[in-house]
């Protein structure tokens, strides 16, 4: 990236070169060969220009006429690739100058502390062979600094090196540490954004994106910007009260009682939003998410990926601990046949018929018209608002006029995925959505979870 400073645009490039530009005109200052390739973004202090390079050494040049008046070599700047097996040479982090010392960090796992006035190194903090790709930030005597293979994001007393604390997230972390009011903002390789708290590293939040989050967040008014490599560029804004609660109920120990749940491809979504970091629930945690969110009201959604629910769960009527959630703004998803429409054999569990009122009683929604046949499936506008975008076969469900809210309506305009509102906040409610397994669709599914809950309606509609 480049840094402007007096007028003057410095960049580096891949040949090597630190070059100063003109501003207003656009024409070259001056340029300064260094011996590799320049990824990292030049730190301007006192009139001189600081750059790390691939060949493991940071300069410093003037400002005024690029001449080389310090410079410092790593340890990485003595090392062979061809002796490890991959790069422990250069430098991608970007320096950070703070009270008389830059901090920089190198592929040769260390993060350096040097002494502007001596060019000698302060300390060294090492961690086995974890590349520090990101650049640190320094604020109140703390560097702040993330790790690639370790994938740990670390606190560091300024002047000693000592450790303040430390945490891990779950993948390689290229993204350089933000701080902003007290909190530590990052992206790891395991698709995260984390939100620390900069004094202790307690987690204040996070959020999951589809892809590994390499580019470095950059906080405006109050909101985060980022960008993925699952194609999008987020736009995250903190809210009062504590972060929403996501859950996924699967029970095996129910598979025999369910026919949305009965085969391994039923498992899919299931496995997909519980390694998307939602709360995995049998029944017994179901009982006790469910009663927890009765009793502090936190946003939450539990998607169902499995039609088969314990009967302290789905007990018909408005007593029903599923009742009481929804009502208290809870929101649930459901994957498969509607809940208790099949009768059974009390003794072996084997279906004996279809009783319509039992969903009819459990939502408020009458089933009359719902039917195993499956027809052609298309969003409406309200739905694609949610997340939804690609059409499909469903079964319909409930009539036209029932009081729900269309998501997708079959060939018959009868509503075959809906949301019935229980009095909570717009997108909240329960939510039948039709059945699949496939990445593009459990994606779109990702999306009517988290709208209202944890994504703006702008977001979902994109």
């Amino acid at each position: 990236s480049p840094t402007l400073a007096g007028g003057v645009v410095l960049a580096g490039t891949g040949d090597g070169f630190l070059n100063a530009i003109e501003l207003k005109r656009g024409e070259v200052r001056w340029r300064f060969r260094t011996g590799g390739r320049i990824r990292s973004a030049p730190a301007v202090h006192d009139g001189v220009v600081y750059v790390a390079a691939g060949d493991g050494v940071v300069y410093g040049l003037t400002l005024a006429a690029g001449v080389e008046v310090w410079r410092f070599d790593t340890r990485g700047a003595g090392l062979r690739a061809v002796d490890f097996g991959y790069d422990r040479t250069q430098i991608y982090s970007s320096p950070a100058v703070a009270d008389g010392v830059l901090y920089v960090g190198s592929r040769d796992a260390s993060l350096y502390a040097v002494d502007l006035a001596t060019g000698e190194a302060r300390w060294t903090f090492e961690d086995g062979t974890a590349w520090v790709i990101a650049s640190p930030a320094v604020h109140g005597g703390t560097v702040y600094s993330a790790r690639s293979s370790s994938g740990r994001v670390r606190a560091l007393d300024a002047q000693s090196g000592e450790e303040r604390w430390a945490v891990e997230t779950g993948g390689l972390v290229f993204s350089s540490p933000v701080l902003v009011d007290g909190t530590v903002y990052v992206g790891s390789g395991d698709g995260r954004i984390y939100a620390f708290d900069a004094a202790t590293g307690d987690e204040r939040w996070l959020y999951h994106t589809d892809g590994a989050v390499v580019s470095t967040p950059a906080v405006w008014e109050g909101r985060l910007y980022v960008g993925s490599d699952d194609g999008y560029l987020y736009a995250l804004q903190r809210t009062l009260g504590p972060q929403p609660r996501l859950a996924v109920y699967w029970d095996d120990s129910l598979t025999s009682r369910a026919v949305w749940g009965r085969s391994e491809d039923h498992r899919r979504p299931a496995d997909y939003f519980r390694d998307l970091g939602y709360q995995q629930l049998d029944s017994a945690g179901l009982r006790a998410f469910l009663a927890e969110r009765v009793d502090d009201a936190v946003p939450s959604v539990v998607v169902i990926a499995m039609d088969a629910l314990p009967e302290t769960v789905a007990a018909p009527g408005g007593e029903s601990l599923l009742g009481r959630y929804l009502e208290r703004g809870g929101k649930v998803v459901w994957l498969g046949f509607p809940p208790r429409i099949f009768t059974r054999d009390p003794e072996t569990g084997e279906i004996t018929g279809v009783d319509r009122e039992r969903p009819t009683e459990l939502l408020g929604v009458d089933h009359a018209a719902w039917n195993s046949h499956e027809y052609g499936v298309t969003p409406t506008a309200e739905g694609r608002a949610w997340g939804l975008a690609s059409w499909g076969m469903g079964m319909p469900c409930v009539a036209a006029g029932e009081p729900v809210t269309p998501l997708a309506v079959d060939e018959l305009g009868r509503a075959a995925a809906w949301v019935k509102h229980y009095g909570g906040a717009p997108g909240t409610g329960f939510v039948f959505v039709r059945l699949g397994t496939e990445r593009p669709y459990l994606d779109e599914l990702r999306r009517v979870a988290e709208y209202g809950v944890f994504r703006a309606r702008e977001a979902a509609a994109r």
